[in-house]
């Protein structure tokens, strides 16, 4: 074994010692409680081939958790972000899924969907587009002249009886009490809604019990009025906005309760996210607001409609859940949510004009209230947001704006007057490019295109030729 002289090992050792204490120095600039500044200068960094990977000042182990530029792009918070994003997306989805299977499990439609209505308004000039792509206008009328104003199903209408005239929504409970019914519990938050009527062009569908549709933005004549305060053209704008309609179908086998489907159109985004809720489709890129969710009907009372409003599914009320259950809920869910649950409002609905134009017992209350110029609603424990309702002497509503639009509905049929002869059904006139030859006895009619139609207060002409036989009215002798 050979040995290496002493002196060699030692002067070996010192140099690398040496060397790598410089370059400790090199890449530790920190401060040594008895370091001097002259020393903290000559530990800075040399440029040299010594030194081993530059340091990049620029960057350190913190830049991860700063916002990135696209310049210098942060991998790890671009993944970090992405997978909260990705993350919170798939729980709030499975969240939705289970919120919506839970509230629509068992829930059962108490009425038959309404059908749709090929409601178009067209001009003269030909073109049509949906009624709810027409133009309207505010309009107003007075207090106590709406029955010669509005449009409103007549004794005849194929619309029921229970819905003819005009009707007065007391949304606050200015009739209370209730004569015959003290025991009424009206609960509502007031809105701007004073009227409604089922006129215009609401019709009746017998397969589906429904009347069909009624436009809260407008009508050809007028069928559903708010206050004429700011209030009242707020309400009525944000119904033209979203198309608000409502369907009322009566529940099947009752003619006492209606159901009302609530149909309102949303942007594209809106729309994706109900869609995603639950709300249903109903036509022309609008929805059903589902009754699941949020309820409205209308139950008849001897002294017209008790209008009941509710937030989900009636199988969800205490009276409809058994003890066990319903100690459950109270365990799992906070009391306001419950609360809601188990909450209906309520508030009366009035014939004020009957469908022959005759005012009923009534149409005073609801005069002296519209006629009181206090504003009326509960804004106690509300805040400084809650506004009290305004009332005026007069109403608006919103009618089609030009007179060159003619609305139509696909299901109304025409009436076509028909002329009938003195003696016996005279024979259908056939097309004139394809006469038909008749072997009965009696003479044909004339061609179509030229009949001869005798006025009652006219003595009867004498037939231009004897082939072609006079014409004349039920009520006139023949000539």
């Amino acid at each position: 074994m050979k040995l290496w002289p002493r002196e060699n090992t030692t002067d070996s050792r010192i140099s690398r010692n040496q060397s790598d204490a410089a370059l400790l120095k090199s890449y530790t600039p920190l401060r040594s409680p008895r370091s001097s500044d002259d020393e903290i200068e000559e530990r800075q960094p040399r440029n040299d081939s010594r030194s081993l990977v530059p340091i990049d000042e620029t960057k350190s182990s913190a830049a991860c958790c700063e916002p990135c530029s696209f310049q210098d792009p942060c991998t790890c918070c671009f993944k970090l972000v992405l997978f909260s994003i990705v993350t919170s997306a798939a729980v709030l989805a499975i969240l939705l899924f289970m919120g919506r299977t839970f509230l629509t499990h068992g829930h059962q439609e108490p009425s038959s969907r309404p059908r749709y209505v090929n409601n178009e308004v067209c001009t003269t000039h030909g073109g049509c587009i949906l009624y709810r792509d027409a133009e309207f206008q505010v309009k107003h009328v007075a207090n106590d002249d709406v029955e010669n104003q509005l449009a409103y199903a007549k004794a005849g209408s194929t619309v029921p009886e229970s819905l003819h005239g005009i009707f007065w929504m007391d949304q606050s409970g200015a009739s209370l009490p209730i004569a015959g019914d003290p025991d009424y519990e009206y609960d509502f938050t007031p809105t701007a809604e004073v009227l409604m009527t089922f006129g215009d062009n609401a019709i009746w569908q017998a397969d589906t019990r429904c009347v069909t549709p009624v436009a809260l933005y407008g009508g050809t004549k007028g069928h559903w009025t708010h206050y004429g305060t700011q209030q009242g053209l707020e309400m009525s704008e944000n119904f033209q906005t979203h198309a608000t309609t409502m369907h009322f179908c009566f529940v099947e086998g009752s003619d006492d309760e209606i159901e009302i489907w609530v149909q309102s159109k949303y942007n594209s985004a809106a729309t994706a996210i109900l869609r995603a809720v639950g709300y249903e489709d109903a036509w022309n890129g609008t929805l059903f607001l589902p009754s699941w969710f949020m309820g409205f009907t209308m139950v008849k009372k001897p002294w017209g409609w008790d209008r009941v409003s509710t937030i989900a599914s009636s199988r969800f009320r205490e009276q409809h859940l058994s003890e066990s259950t319903v100690s459950i809920m109270d365990s799992i869910m906070p009391g306001f949510i419950m609360d809601a649950l188990n909450h209906e409002q309520h508030y009366p609905v009035y014939q004020i004009v009957d469908g022959y134009g005759a005012r009923t017992e009534h149409y005073q209350a609801y005069l002296r209230f519209m006629q009181d110029p206090q504003a009326y609603g509960d804004c106690e424990g509300k805040g400084e947001d809650c506004e009290k309702i305004e009332k005026s002497s007069r109403q608006v509503y919103r009618v089609l704006k030009s007179n060159e639009f003619e609305p139509g509905i696909a299901e109304v049929p025409v009436q076509v007057p028909v002329i009938e002869p003195v003696i016996g059904p005279a024979p259908a006139p056939a097309p004139p490019q394809e006469p038909v030859i008749s072997h009965d006895p009696t003479p044909s009619p004339a061609p179509p295109q030229e009949p001869v139609i005798t006025r009652a207060d006219e003595p009867a002409a004498p037939p231009a030729r004897p082939q072609e036989p006079v014409i004349t009215r039920a009520d006139e002798p023949a000539a």
